[in-house]
């Protein structure tokens, strides 16, 4: 089989993927919009819930499994580490002497990151800033809801500035766009992939070990200036989780996915770590959510092994291509239509219906398509043609 008929073969296996991906950062923006568009379970319904109609009960009650929301970050966390590292273990996998392409790794994945980060940074300061001149409440931590004074606090300080501009990890929120930190832990696991890959061609269990050994340090690192190890090095397993799977993709482990599927069991166990139910340190119930998403993924791939047919998730491909966007973009805009809609009412609340949620979500993806269509496809085209030219002059040296 040519390398080309590999990574197209490659390509249409792992095809689910995207539509996995889109259906996190849909479930994200559902997840923010159930509390800022909508009054709220206890909030609200519970107070009164004969002014709800059986409808409305029932996506009440299903509002309820729209709490994960930090923990689907996890997820592309995991889905991230598998899909950087494909490549360069099936070259490990064909050629153990493989080199690394430091510079234009770093470079390709500073343009996949940036450029939208850079957007969404503009528009969050606009939408922000256009609440204000509007007096809305909820951007002066002023509306009858705790969770949103506590979440929607507007923060344009010079190290705020710095730190996201940089994208360091630990800087402060960019305005009301709290989902932009996973973005600056994403970049930090670019800078200490390369390392990591050297480490492992050598050997994927020494990789293995020194990235439990750091995640092991990061609960006894405290105070500046290691923070910034402490919380890469806490977060970083569940990218390398997604790292080793790639490895068993390729073959380069000897473990099977069906080995590593009973994992996903773990989703029986995990929401009830967190409150209100029992509540567990949170670096380890994120280690314990990348292990559950890692044996999710691994049962896609044993599904497919055995002859089974992802097809349904491989037709939600064109939303996967809309992600990335759709998740930089949404806070804000829910923000402001969440504030907006409480200075309609008379006694600041937000609607009992969940008609607003919907509206929101068709906002989202209306300006998240419009982004990546003006935004992101460019960039990602333009990286295509300049690989491509540069496999033709390869191939005719």
């Amino acid at each position: 089989m040519t390398e080309a008929a590999a990574n197209s073969t490659t390509s249409n296996r792992i095809g689910f993927l995207d539509g996995l991906r889109g259906l996190a950062a849909l479930y994200v923006m559902l997840g923010h919009a159930r509390w800022l568009l909508w009054e709220g379970y206890s909030t609200g319904y519970v107070l009164d819930p004969s002014r709800y109609s059986v409808i409305e009960k029932i996506l009440a009650y299903l509002s309820l499994t729209l709490n994960y929301g930090h923990q689907a970050v996890i997820f592309f966390f995991v889905l991230s580490g598998f899909v950087i590292h494909l490549r360069y273990a099936r070259d490990q996998q064909r050629d153990p002497n493989s080199q690394f392409d430091l510079l234009p790794f770093l470079v390709r994945r500073l343009l996949r990151i940036y450029p939208l980060f850079l957007f969404a940074m503009i528009l969050t300061a606009a939408v922000d800033y256009a609440g204000i001149a509007a007096r809305l409440p909820i951007y002066f931590e002023h509306t009858p809801y705790a969770l949103i004074n506590q979440n929607v606090i507007v923060n344009y300080s010079l190290p705020a500035v710095i730190g996201n501009a940089l994208l360091i990890p630990n800087a402060e929120t960019w305005g009301t766009n709290g989902p932009l930190w996973s973005l600056r832990y994403e970049w930090f696991f670019y800078l200490i992939y390369p390392l990591f890959w050297l480490i492992n061609r050598r050997s994927i269990r020494l990789a293995t070990g020194i990235v439990a050994a750091l995640f092991a340090l990061s609960f006894v690192i405290a105070g500046l200036p290691l923070e910034l190890i402490r919380v890469v090095a806490a977060a970083f397993p569940a990218w390398w989780m997604g790292a080793l799977l790639a490895e068993i993709y390729v073959r380069r482990l000897s473990l099977r996915f069906v080995q590593i599927a009973p994992l996903a069991a773990l989703f029986v166990v995990l929401p009830f770590t967190i409150e209100p139910f029992m509540v567990i340190n949170p670096v380890v119930q994120d280690f314990l959510w990348g292990l559950g998403f890692t044996g999710l993924l691994a049962l896609c791939f044993a599904w497919q092994n055995r002859g089974g047919s992802l097809r349904l998730l491989e037709r939600l491909r064109w939303f996967g291509d809309i992600s990335y966007a759709l998740y930089v973009i949404h806070f804000p805009i829910i923000a402001l239509i969440g504030g907006w809609l409480m200075s309609q009412s008379t006694t600041g609340v937000l609607p009992q219906g969940f008609g607003w949620v919907l509206v929101g979500a068709i906002i989202c993806v209306i300006v998240a398509w419009l982004a990546h269509l003006l935004i992101e496809k460019p960039v990602l085209e333009r990286q295509r043609r300049v690989r491509s030219e540069a496999g033709s002059v390869r191939a005719n040296v």
